[in-house]
C-alpha cells in the first residue's frame, strides 16, 4: 500500500488497545486527520513525540482499510521544544492550544495559512513572549480570523458588542448575546493587543478569566459543535 508524507502538528494522542495509540493531527496537507500507531513498549521516543501536545512532525502513514483513519508508520521531529515540556507555564498553555486547536479545526479542509498560524504560534511560546499570561487569549481572538468569524475592530466606540454578529452596535440587538459595561471594555483592550504588546495589557486573574468565558462563549456561538475547553482550570490555577 503506497505510503504518502505529510507535515503534521500534533493535537492529541489517545491509547487504543494493549500498544496502540490514535493520535490526532492537524497537518498541511490533509487538515485535520486520525492516525492509529503501533507503539511498542521499548519505543519510548516515538511514543513521547506522540504524547507531546503541539510537536511539529514530519508523518508517514498510509491508508487503512475499511477506515477513515491512515496507519502511521514513522515521525520525525520537524521543530524540537527549547522550553515548552520543561515550562510549566509553556506546557499548560500547549494543552489548551493543543484542545483549542483539535475542537476548532473538527471539520476544517488543509488551509495553508491556518497551518502557518498554529505552527508560528507554537514557535512563539516556545521560544519566548512578554506577557505569556495573556498569550492563549490573543490566540484564541486571532484564530477566529482564520475560521471566518474575525470579531470587528471597527468603530469600537459604540455601547454594545453583537456576539452573533461579530460587530460594534449602537443600539442593544434583540437578543441576549451582548457584550457592554465591564465586559465590552476588556473585549476592546484584547481587539487592539498584538503578540509584541501583550506585556502591555495588564489584567488581572479575574480580568483574564472572564475574557476567556466570553471568548469561549464567542466560539460555540460561531462553532455549533464546540464545546468548554476541559484545560480551562489548568490555566486558571497555573497563570495567575
Amino acid at each position: 500500500m503506497p505510503k504518502t508524507i505529510t507535515h503534521g502538528i500534533i493535537l492529541s494522542a489517545i491509547k487504543y488497545g494493549e500498544s496502540s495509540l490514535i493520535v490526532t493531527a492537524y497537518t498541511l496537507e490533509h487538515g485535520r486527520q486520525a492516525y492509529i500507531v503501533s507503539v511498542s513498549a521499548s519505543a519510548k521516543k516515538l511514543r513521547q513525540v506522540l504524547m507531546t501536545p503541539l510537536s511539529i512532525v514530519e508523518i508517514e502513514a498510509s491508508d487503512c482499510k475499511n477506515s477513515t483513519m491512515k496507519r502511521l508508520s514513522s515521525v520525525n521531529l520537524e521543530y524540537v521544544f527549547r522550553s515548552v515540556p520543561f515550562d510549566v507555564s509553556k506546557r499548560s498553555i500547549a494543552i489548551f492550544l493543543a484542545e483549542l486547536f483539535q475542537q476548532a479545526t473538527l471539520e476544517a479542509t488543509p488551509d495553508e495559512r491556518t497551518y502557518s498560524f498554529l505552527r508560528q504560534s507554537i514557535e512563539v511560546l516556545d521560544q519566548g513572549v512578554e506577557g505569556l499570561a495573556n498569550f492563549h487569549l490573543l490566540i484564541m481572538f486571532n484564530l477566529a480570523r482564520l475560521l471566518g468569524f474575525a470579531p470587528d475592530t471597527g468603530d469600537n466606540r459604540l455601547p454594545y458588542f453583537d456576539m452573533v454578529d461579530g460587530a460594534y452596535r449602537e443600539l442593544h440587538p434583540m437578543h441576549p448575546n451582548v457584550l457592554s459595561g465591564e465586559e465590552l471594555s476588556l473585549w476592546r483592550k484584547l481587539c487592539l493587543v498584538k503578540v509584541d504588546t501583550l506585556s502591555e495589557m495588564l489584567l488581572s486573574a479575574d480580568d483574564r478569566q472572564i475574557l476567556f468565558g466570553l471568548l469561549e462563549k464567542y466560539y460555540a456561538l460561531h462553532i455549533p459543535q464546540f464545546r468548554p475547553l476541559n484545560s480551562r482550570l489548568v490555566l486558571k490555577d497555573v497563570l495567575r
